[in-house]
């Protein structure tokens, strides 16, 4: 359905987001968002894309500023994502300097 898989998996889990209030949703991405700010994993910047990517949906009828923030916020996650998974390839050719 979407080109992008991290979108495609936003759009599936919405749907089960949906037995939960936006204010939990959005409550629980603060924490984790707080929590792993200075340091995060890759899986950690992946999961909080996800998570804003399902508020920014959840939202977008009701609020469309708060769902261009959450959309936003995915968006960043999704690039520190991206920075760390470069990052992690470059570091064998780095370690293997010797």
């Amino acid at each position: 359905m979407f080109r992008d898989p991290l979108i495609q998996k936003a759009w599936e889990v919405r749907q089960q987001s949906e037995h939960f209030p936006i204010a939990v949703l959005q409550e629980a991405a603060t924490w984790l968002e707080e929590k792993y700010h200075a340091a995060p994993s890759k899986e950690i910047a992946v999961a909080l894309a996800l998570q804003y990517l399902i508020l920014a949906m959840r939202q977008a009828q009701a609020s469309p500023t708060a769902a261009k923030d959450s959309f936003a916020r995915a968006l960043r996650w999704r690039e520190e994502a991206d920075l760390m998974a470069s990052a992690q390839r470059l570091v064998p050719s780095w370690l293997s300097l010797n």
